[in-house]
């Protein structure tokens, strides 16, 4: 990774990581709704499915695994090249937290991908499997956030990108402690819960977005050598 005029830049990866997984999700949501594969509704609002349903039967699957799995390398290449970024980033101390930041990041792509491939399998085996992987996603992806959000702020306190992903990414943490309450204290815990993932994987990929204009302004690009 260079910040110099050679290579390719980086900030349409970043791009990149905010759309394709969106798109796909949508997409693969209105062919499940449209062939009355899962109930038709607003899921923000009314939580009526999941978006794991949504991406479980065939040809909706196709456009959600054949998407998500691909994704998930990309994903951790934007982590890869990120954190190499954030690590030299002026006007900060040593990042102590990069490995951390780098570990759990690239631990939330594995997780994805295992949750990808075993979506729609039976047994109870692969269920458990299958809802550990997104939950490991979600937390880990959420938790790097934060150290990334962290270190642009040690960079420049008054960073709007650093500010702006840091409450996001602690909103999103309460929002996952409201689900876990919800689901000990309500008798039908799963349109709330249905509702709470859907604004929680939304936000969550729209918060790599504050990352895109430090990327672009600063010429941050890929250098590849041989």
């Amino acid at each position: 990774m260079t910040g110099q005029r050679n290579g390719w830049p980086v900030w349409p990866l970043a791009v990149a990581t905010v759309v394709i997984p969106i798109v796909a999700v949508i997409v693969s949501a209105t062919i499940a709704m449209t062939l009355e594969l899962v109930p038709r509704c607003l899921p923000l609002i009314d939580g009526c499915t999941s978006i794991s349903a949504t991406g479980r039967y065939p040809p909706a699957s196709y456009v959600f695994k054949g998407t998500i799995l691909p994704f998930t390398g990309l994903l951790a290449l934007y982590w890869l090249v990120v954190v190499k970024w954030l690590r030299r980033l002026p006007n900060a101390a040593p990042w102590r937290l990069a490995n951390l930041c780098l570990g759990l990041a690239l631990f939330s792509a594995v997780a994805l991908a295992v949750y990808a491939v075993l979506l729609g399998s039976h047994g109870d085996a692969y269920e458990f499997m299958r809802r550990f992987g997104i939950y490991f996603f979600f937390l880990f992806t959420v938790i790097a956030q934060v150290l990334t959000a962290l270190r642009l702020r040690a960079s420049s306190p008054t960073h709007r990108a650093g500010t702006w992903q840091l409450r996001t990414a602690l909103a999103m943490l309460a929002l996952g402690l409201l689900n876990v309450v919800l689901k000990t204290i309500l008798a039908d815990p799963d349109p709330a819960e249905n509702v709470i993932e859907w604004i929680f994987g939304l936000v969550m990929f729209l918060n790599f977005a504050p990352v895109i204009g430090p990327l672009k302004t600063q010429g941050v690009r890929i250098e590849v050598r041989t």
